[in-house]
């Protein structure tokens, strides 16, 4: 009869089986729980932050977020004169909606920069200074009525500006320095609109007075001394009322709108110019006079034209 097995020495083999696959499995704990929980969370944070355009976190500043990677500000309520500043390195959205927002200084950081001044029915935004000095690229918008009563600087980079939306009036006050920029759009529509000094950068430099039915745009003087080219349309009525400067290289001024007149007060100095067209087209335009690159180049009775020979040495 065969013996039976020793069931005590079989339990401690099974027993010390047991311990050493404890010995080798994982320790888990309510700790390494946790932290597994927290490295999906700091990814799912790392996709979020890479779907918004930026691994950097959002800036204080930014109070209305950081979508798309773009800093966006709220304009912040008036009639306190609060500063807005946009952060360094980042794009920035500037948001002057409702009336009276935004009443003190615009400072743009050195990214692309987009100030908006205006919202349908509203009046009074961006009262101070809007600096776009050290920004990339800039747009400033000013809609509302009343809106941008501060200088207008614009940086190195291309500068597009509007002052006037439907009915509106009274908008970018003060003088537009644009000096600096390599591309210059400005559109003056609403009546009595960019009453300071516009001066252009040092590439084409567009300038646009009147809208329809609007009047008195682009009372001071305007400088395009050093851009290369210079297009300048004075259509709505009394428009261009001070002195008009070209530079070297093409300059454009109309004179004259439909049912306008008036425009193109000042003189208009296109001495330097490689070529320079004027047409004084608005009953009573061109009352300052305009001096053209040479007399063979004089359209009587005020006007200048780069169409003879000689008077076209652009190249």
């Amino acid at each position: 009869m065969d013996a039976a097995p020793d069931s005590s020495s079989d339990v401690a083999a099974d027993s010390s089986d047991l311990d050493a696959s404890l010995d080798v499995a994982p320790d888990v704990t309510a700790d390494t729980g946790l932290e597994a929980l927290a490295d999906v969370s700091d990814s799912i944070s790392s996709d979020a932050a890479d779907a918004d355009g930026s691994d950097a976190p959002c800036p204080a500043e930014c109070t209305g977020g950081c979508a798309g990677g773009v800093c966006l500000i709220l304009g912040p309520p008036g009639p306190a004169k609060t500063d807005v500043t946009c952060p360094m390195g980042w794009p920035c959205r500037v948001k002057c909606i409702s009336g009276g927002t935004c009443q003190g200084n615009i400072l743009c950081g050195d990214g692309r920069c987009t100030v908006e001044c205006g919202g349908t029915g509203a009046t009074g935004m961006c009262g101070g200074n809007v600096d776009c000095s050290k920004s990339s690229d800039c747009t400033i918008d000013c809609l509302g009525g009343g809106s941008c009563d501060g200088k207008i600087t614009c940086g190195k980079g291309p500068c597009h500006i509007e002052c006037g939306g439907t009915g509106a009036a009274g908008m970018c006050t003060k003088d537009i320095d644009a000096s600096l920029a390599t591309k210059v759009d400005i559109y003056c529509m609403g009546g009595s609109s960019c009453a300071g000094t516009v001066t252009c950068g040092t590439g084409a430099c567009l300038l646009k007075c009147g809208g329809s039915g609007a009047a008195n745009m682009c009372k001071g003087s305007i400088d395009c001394a050093k851009a290369t080219s210079c297009d300048i349309q004075c259509l709505g009525g009394s428009a261009c009322a001070s002195p008009i400067t070209c530079g070297k290289g093409k300059c454009t001024v109309a004179c004259g709108g439909t049912g306008a007149a008036n425009q193109c007060a000042g003189s208009i100095a296109c001495t330097s110019s490689c070529a320079c067209d004027v047409s004084c087209i608005g009953g009573g335009s061109c009352a300052g006079g305009t001096t053209c690159p040479s007399s063979s180049c004089t359209v009587s009775p005020k006007g200048c034209t780069s169409t003879p020979s000689g008077c076209n040495a652009c190249k």
